[in-house]
């Protein structure tokens, strides 16, 4: 407490204490008063700055993080029904350090995709689809509602899964006693590459659209309908 004098020397610290305390009261004989009254200023002191402390701690721990896999989000209106995909986008080039492109599709833990792995369909959480309307998705004949969708790369297909289990974080994959369907589709080359990962609708026709699925020069396609 003797730096308060130099600090604020004409100034009482009825702000620290409740208490008209002057400089004079602390640096001048100490009674056992004054020696209370200087250790709860110091006490005070200390509380202060703890609590500015834990102030400063929860703005941070509530601040938003970015995202290194943006959210991804794609609308299709058809037929008097509304499908929606959200999910997130992985990018080709590592959003980490060394920030160097990364290996996409192939065979092996060292690419980001691994042929013949359950993949989420992105990143992040679980990639989701939301029918406003029955439709027809994969072959398979959905009520309206909410699904979550995997898939497995192959070098020459890509297999859809369709599952009923929703609310879960993308990764670990459930299991197939939640799969309502599976589809196998060819694998497009396209010519201009695609990043980050996206997932866009093309209509073709008054009841039906595909729901493409693309990355680097891959893409693949499931067949969707409005009853």
């Amino acid at each position: 407490m003797r730096i308060l004098p130099y600090i604020f020397p004409h100034r009482s610290y009825r702000f620290l204490t409740g208490r008209a305390l002057t400089c004079r009261a602390l640096t001048g004989r100490r009674s056992a008063a004054t020696r209370r009254t200087a250790a709860h200023c110091r006490a005070v002191v200390v509380r202060s700055a703890g609590v500015a402390l834990l102030a400063c701690v929860a703005l941070l721990a509530a601040a938003p993080r970015k995202l290194l896999s943006p959210p991804g989000r794609a609308v299709l209106h058809l037929a008097g029904a509304t499908v929606t995909v959200t999910y997130h986008r992985p990018k080709m080039r590592n959003p980490k350090p060394p920030h160097a492109p990364r290996l996409i599709f192939g065979p092996g833990a060292k690419y980001l995709v691994p042929f013949g792995q359950v993949w989420r369909l992105g990143a992040n959480q679980a990639t989701t689809l939301i029918a406003t309307a029955p439709i027809v998705l994969a072959g398979r004949h959905l009520a309206a509602g909410t699904y979550t969708l995997f898939a497995i790369p192959d070098p020459g297909h890509w297999t859809l899964i369709i599952s009923k289990k929703t609310g879960e974080w993308g990764i670990p994959y459930p299991g197939r006693q939640f799969d309502l369907a599976r589809e196998t589709s060819p694998v497009h080359h396209t010519a201009s590459k695609i990043d980050p990962f996206t997932i866009p609708f093309r209509r073709t026709g008054s009841h039906s659209a595909q729901l493409r699925f693309a990355l680097d020069h891959t893409m693949a396609a499931a067949s969707l309908r409005v009853k």
